[in-house]
Order: C-alpha cells, then structure tokens, then sequence
C-alpha cells in the first residue's frame, strides 16, 4: 500500500467506492460468493479490498491475499510463450499444427495454423476434448482427443470460440519444439512465471498452494 491518497493518483474515491457497492450487492444477491478488487496506477495501489466470503457455506471471509482458479486466463499466458517462440524463429503464425502435431492433420484440422488457434478462427470444438475428466489435467491425453476429433466450423471462416482445445494445442506446440522432455507447464514457470516474479502463480495446482 501507499500514503498517497486515490485521488493523488488521478482516481475519484467515490467512484473506487461504488465499484465496492456494486460488487458487496451482488455477493448479497447469491451472484457470487466473493471477490478481490485491486486497483493501482504506475505500479502504486489505490485500492485493496477483500469482498465477501472465500467460502460462503462456512462463513469463511474472503481475504485479499487469498489464492484464485483463474481457468480462462491461462489463454493469454499460453499466448505469449507461444509468442515468444515466433520471436524465438522456432514457430511461425503461418504454420500449420501438423507440422509440429502430424496426427492433428486429420477430419478437416490438416491446414489449420498457429494464428488461427490463438484468433479462435481454428473452427475447434467449443466444449472439452472426448477425455474423461479426471483425464482433463493431462496434456498428453487432451492433445491425443483433439486429434481425434472434427472440426465444428470450417478453419478460417469465422471466430468459433474454443473454450479449452486451441489452446491446449498451442501448448503441445510450444512442448514439441522445445527439444527436450520438458512439460508445459515447467516451460510456463521457467519462461514466464519466474522472470516475472509470480510467486504465487502456476499453471495447474502446484503442491505447496494445494
């Protein structure tokens, strides 16, 4: 936190405080059971406030240090290592999967590439992989059903949100280039969460924040 006030930040404190209003009501109202609000500028925080409960049927107030699922996030930091690796020349937006995937190449997926995945102009299934679901953590075994499965719009013709496929491939694409044995998620810590300093942020439950 900061001696300095909101508003010699540049915001207005009545409006900081009715965003908390709004969010306090719709705990009330059963639409969630709570949330952290975090508000800064130029790396000075504003505002931070713990909302409702981490755990409503217990009574367990919400806290503002308190870990998070964050599920579709995870899209834009699978995003930029992905990135990285155009930088890097080891992929490119205009390759296609089944050079790096060759058992993608099949049931309309054979010329779908990278920029498509990450543009959700792919045409992949909107809903998860045919995994069963305690199968749903495993790259490997979700990479395996999508290669299985058809494409649900033609690639290329329109954006056809992919809630969890595309970019589960990007992954497998980013894993197989990188030369070695070496799972996503360790190449998300070592390339992305650890340069940044995110202690607190894995990709998938890591055993010290279970």
């Amino acid at each position: 936190m900061t001696d300095l006030s909101a508003e010699e930040l540049g915001f207005d404190r009545a409006r900081l405080d009715r965003i908390g209003e709004v969010v306090s009501r719709d705990i009330e109202q059963e639409m969630y059971d709570g949330a952290v609000l975090c508000v800064s500028r130029g790396g000075v925080t504003a505002m931070l406030e713990a909302f409702g409960y981490a755990d409503r049927a217990s009574g367990t107030a919400m806290e503002a240090d308190r870990l998070f699922i964050s599920l579709s996030m995870a899209k834009q930091l699978t995003g930029v290592v992905a990135l990285n690796r155009v930088e890097r020349g080891d992929l490119s937006l205009t390759m296609k999967v089944a050079e790096v995937i060759p058992e993608f190449g099949c049931r309309g997926k054979e010329h779908i590439t990278l920029y498509q995945l990450l543009t959700h102009t792919a045409g992949l299934q909107l809903g998860p992989p045919p995994v069963s679901p305690e199968k749903m953590g495993n790259l490997e075994a979700v990479v395996a059903g999508i290669c299985d499965s058809p494409v649900e719009t033609v690639p290329g013709t329109s954006v056809h949100y992919s809630a969890l496929c595309a970019h589960a491939i990007i992954a497998e694409m980013v894993r197989r280039v990188e030369g070695q044995n070496v799972s996503f998620r360790e190449i998300m810590q070592r390339d992305l969460f650890e340069p940044l300093g995110m202690q607190e942020t894995s990709l998938g439950r890591r055993a010290d924040l279970a």
